[in-house]
């Protein structure tokens, strides 16, 4: 039986989200790349701050958060050079895209829109794992451990900078 998800706007999610049969894909830096622009894309395009994440070889974690108001249009972000056409087609056939997306939606979007981007069918694994952060301190700790997780798993120091990691300064 399926848990049912309780959503919360006002805190951030931890999300992990893994490759199907755990497979190293994003050992190659262009696809991390691009996997790391479908994250701030989605993120801003679905209203959610990417607060920070790491990309592994076989999986993502992600921690974002809900953005109450944004001063983001459709204008803007059709003029970035980084939007991916998948994405903007989709946006331009939901007139309401900016309505309460879901911490389920919003990781919807990102792993479908990376699999259409690399032409991949099956890529992910169904489901994911997301956990509220409800305090300064579980905050400060999943920051530390999203952003120095290659250390734990022995991956090499290019693991610990962009594409692979990001953090944002004001959070």
């Amino acid at each position: 039986m399926t848990q049912r998800r309780i959503y919360q706007t006002e805190y951030p999610y931890f999300v992990t989200f893994v490759t199907v049969e755990r497979v190293w894909v994003f050992d190659d830096t262009g696809l991390a790349e691009r996997m790391a622009r479908t994250i701030v894309t989605s993120c801003e395009l679905k209203g959610w701050l990417p607060m920070a994440f790491s990309i592994l070889p076989d999986h993502v974690h992600l921690v974002a958060a809900r953005v109450q108001s944004t001063s983001r249009t459709l204008e803007k972000v059709r003029s970035e050079d980084y939007l991916f056409q998948s994405t903007l087609s989709r946006v331009r056939r939901s007139k309401q895209h900016r309505q309460e997306v879901s911490v389920s939606q919003l990781v919807q979007s990102i792993k479908g829109t990376f699999s259409r981007d690399i032409h991949e069918g099956r890529f992910w694994q169904p489901r994911f794992h997301a956990r509220i952060i409800i305090s300064e301190r579980q905050r400060l700790a999943t920051f530390t451990y999203v952003t120095h997780n290659y250390a734990r798993h022995d991956l090499p120091e290019r693991y610990a900078t962009w594409p692979y990691v990001y953090r944002c300064t004001d959070h």
